[in-house]
């Protein structure tokens, strides 16, 4: 469980978001909840928290260095999507 950057595909290229993200090895459920960080005049904490959003996970691989331009980053396929899923540990022990 901790903090996570999940790669988001735009039109006009990708944006990396920053979710708070959970495991449960034992039912292989995946929970993600965007923690957009806004300015302090419009929020009392700064921080806005969504629905998290829960996925059974399918498969888990760690991505190549050489194959994205960022560190720690692995991809999964959830169930209730179609397609990859890119996200970025913070670190390399975030990523295990």
């Amino acid at each position: 469980e901790g903090f996570l950057y999940i790669q988001e595909k735009r039109p006009l290229g990708s944006v990396w978001t920053r979710y708070y993200c959970t495991y449960e090895k034992s039912s292989k459920m995946f929970t993600m909840g965007n923690t957009e960080v806004r300015p302090a005049s419009r929020q009392p904490n700064g921080v806005v928290s969504g629905t998290p959003e829960m996925f059974k996970l399918r498969s888990c691989v760690r991505r190549k260095t050489d194959s994205i331009d960022k560190r720690f980053c692995f991809d999964i396929e959830v169930m209730e999507r179609h397609g990859v899923m890119t996200l970025q540990a913070l670190s390399e022990s975030n990523r295990r």
